[in-house]
C-alpha cells in the first residue's frame, strides 16, 4: 500500500525533528545504521537553516548570547516555533515571544525587547517597494476629501515601543 503524499510528509517531518531515535520507520528500506547516519545529516542541515536564519535577523542577539548558545536557543526556538511560510525571512517571527518565556534567559528580560526591535529592522530591510506620497502631492489629490482618507505607514515603517532598553 502507498502512503500519500501528506503523510509520507509528516513521517519524514518527525523523523528530522526528533530529539533521540525511537524505530527505524517501516516507509524506507535502508539499513537502519545507514538510515541513522542519513537522519543526522538532514538534522544537522535543518538545525543549521533554523540558526542561520534567525542569526541574519537577530545578529545583537546572537553577539550577546555567543553562538553556541544562540544555536540552542534556535532550536528549541524552531521545536515550539515551526516554519509556517516558505519565505525564511519570516522565520522568526515570534522570536521576542519565545525569549520572553524561555527559561535559560528569564534573567535577561531585556533580550526579548532588543530582539522585537531587530525584527522590526528586519522587517523593514525585507519590506516590499512602496510608492510614497508626499504632503502637497496627498492635499493636491485628495482635495477636499483629505479628512475623510486613511494613510498607511509605508511597509517598511513601523512603531516600536518597549520597557526595556533596546538600541
Amino acid at each position: 500500500m502507498r502512503a500519500d503524499l501528506e503523510s509520507l510528509q509528516a513521517s519524514v517531518a518527525a523523523l528530522l525533528l526528533m530529539r533521540e531515535k525511537t524505530a527505524t520507520p517501516p516507509i524506507f528500506s535502508t539499513k537502519p545504521d545507514l538510515l541513522d547516519e542519513r537522519i543526522s545529516i538532514y538534522q544537522a542541515n535543518l538545525q543549521a537553516v533554523w540558526t542561520n536564519t534567525l542569526r541574519n535577523a537577530y545578529p545583537v542577539i546572537d553577539q550577546l548570547v555567543g553562538a553556541d548558545f544562540f544555536a540552542q536557543l534556535a532550536i528549541l526556538y524552531a521545536e515550539q516555533f515551526p516554519s509556517q511560510s516558505g519565505d525564511l525571512h519570516e522565520f522568526g517571527a515570534h522570536f521576542s515571544d519565545f525569549l520572553e518565556v524561555e527559561k535559560s534567559v528569564v534573567d535577561f528580560p531585556y533580550f526579548a525587547t532588543v530582539a522585537a526591535l531587530e525584527w522590526k529592522v528586519h522587517r523593514s530591510y525585507y519590506a516590499a517597494d512602496a510608492e510614497a506620497i508626499g504632503l502637497n502631492d496627498f492635499l493636491a489629490s485628495a482635495g477636499e476629501t483629505a479628512s475623510e482618507c486613511h494613510l498607511q505607514f509605508h511597509p517598511a515603517a513601523s512603531l516600536f515601543q518597549a520597557d526595556h532598553s533596546a538600541v
